[in-house]
């Protein structure tokens, strides 16, 4: 074998054998036939992309679906008879045959049927929805937990990187979206990558017990380490040549960003669910157990903790010599970032903030003004069905205005005077004047998104949807 996909969990997919002979996808973008008495090669052809569905055999053909959403028919001598595009997401699952058809899932939740020539007979949403007027297809049902696109999109130097369900971290060309290389993690990436000094940092979500390191060019593995538990969801922050991590089991995590060697550790009583913030010599982490630790960052000494502060998806903000915070019943809480002192309880204010209101989501600030999005009302079993963007004081939380929808868990991001929000409960990216709160324009997805953040680079402004895409807009 010439070439073995370093970047791959595993190489091969599983085999399939007919007669005499072992057939294999691997990800080398390589179907193989083996000769399963004496394991010598026979054939070898190229496809487009990494293979990880089983091969299926019929009479007289092969077929094979690769990572790129494309279906193969090869005849037993390797060469290719047709080939088809059936979907602009990736297939990893197993194909089935049955009755001379070809059933096919992909990452999308869509199920294909066709036949052996690669005529589609028929298509159907594996969650119950229907396709409207425009053919788009409307969910009247909902995945449990969402359908994990919750990765931050972070760019530097033309490229963007971003992870996915499936465990793939992704570097792209931010100008055009082209691949430029992916590396797979043994679960789910809902991390935003951080990046320092030519290195993709990022974390998965416990299929593993890894933290990696990847060069930013290529996606090559630098180094990897395992972390306590395993399991990452909020995003690392990286600052002078150290790595911060929130580990869901509990523990803040310091690594050296060339070797990977832990620096220190501190166990919390609970999950570190969101990204640290920096300030000066200080590094903060929140927790699950309500508690806001400050960490001298090159040492782990605990030089302050504030009790009864909950954290979850929302992050810290560090700026001006205090901490935000988002505070799921107040707006926000504000304190000391010397001391932890609370500075601002938020606004308790029920007419401001609205009933059954819950803020979560990582806020932003400028000119004087803080930006937050919540969560608002019970809904269906305390799950909310609208989210509201809120424009505050950044010192008293007094409201100036609100935009009756964008945001819920996911963070508004600030450029040139304007607000960039997206969703959590429609298929819209909305931009806002940061002054009014008054619409310039409403860019619609495929769905909502999740608990994804923006993010702003060049001219262009990236959104990751819980449709599986990314979504650049001007």
């Amino acid at each position: 074998m010439d070439h073995v996909e370093a970047n791959a969990r595993k190489h091969f997919s599983t085999g399939t054998i007919n007669g005499n002979t072992l057939y294999m996808g691997a990800a080398n973008k390589k179907l193989y036939a083996f000769n399963i008495e004496t394991g010598n090669l026979i054939w070898e052809v190229e496809t487009e992309d990494w293979i990880r569905a089983q091969p299926l055999v019929s009479k007289k053909q092969i077929y094979v679906a690769d990572v790129s959403g494309t279906l193969y028919g090869f005849d037993k001598k390797g060469k290719l008879n047709w080939t088809k595009v059936i979907s602009t997401h990736p297939i990893y699952a197993d194909m089935a045959i049955t009755d001379d058809k070809i059933i096919i899932n992909d990452s999308n939740l869509m199920s294909f049927c066709f036949d052996f020539k690669g005529n589609k007979i028929w298509e159907h949403s594996i969650l119950s929805a229907y396709k409207n007027e425009e053919g788009e297809r409307i969910f009247t049902d909902q995945l449990s937990g969402g359908t994990y696109y919750q990765s931050k999109p972070t760019a530097a130097n033309g490229t963007l990187y971003f992870g996915n369900p499936a465990g793939f971290l992704y570097g792209v060309d931010a100008e055009t979206g082209k691949e430029k290389w992916k590396f797979e993690m043994g679960g789910a990436i809902s991390v935003g990558p951080a990046i320092m000094d030519g290195k993709v940092y990022a974390g998965q979500q416990g299929g593993e017990r890894f933290f990696y390191c990847l060069d930013a060019e290529t996606g090559d593995l630098v180094w990897k380490q395992t972390v306590p538990g395993g399991w990452v969801w909020g995003s690392a922050t990286v600052n002078d040549g150290l790595v911060y991590v929130p580990t869901v089991n509990g523990y803040a995590v310091c690594l050296d960003g060339e070797t990977g060697h832990i620096i220190w550790m501190f166990p919390t009583a609970k999950s570190v669910p969101a990204e640290p913030a920096i300030d000066g010599d200080i590094v903060y982490f929140g927790s699950w157990s309500r508690s806001l630790y400050a960490f001298h960052k090159k040492t782990g000494e605990v030089l302050w903790k504030a009790n009864g502060v909950g954290l979850d998806s929302g992050t810290l903000i560090s700026q001006n010599g205090k901490i935000y915070l988002p505070h799921h019943n107040n707006i926000f809480m504000s304190f000391n970032s010397k001391t932890g002192k609370v500075l601002t309880e938020g606004n308790t204010n029920a007419e401001d903030k609205g009933n059954y209101t819950n803020f979560n989501a990582s806020p932003a600030f400028h000119d004087g003004r803080g930006f937050f999005t919540a969560r608002v009302g019970i809904g269906l079993k305390g799950v909310p069905l609208t989210s509201k963007v809120y424009c505050v004081d950044a010192e008293t939380a007094k409201v100036h205005w609100t935009f009756p929808d964008g945001g819920g868990l996911s963070a508004p991001a600030l450029a040139n005077g304007r607000v960039y929000v997206g969703s959590g409960n429609y298929p819209y990216l909305y931009c806002l004047d940061q002054k009014t709160g008054n619409p310039y324009w409403i860019y619609k997805m495929g769905t909502r998104i999740e608990e994804s953040t923006l993010c702003i680079y060049r001219d262009k402004v990236y959104a990751l949807s819980g449709d599986g895409y990314i979504h650049a807009v001007d």
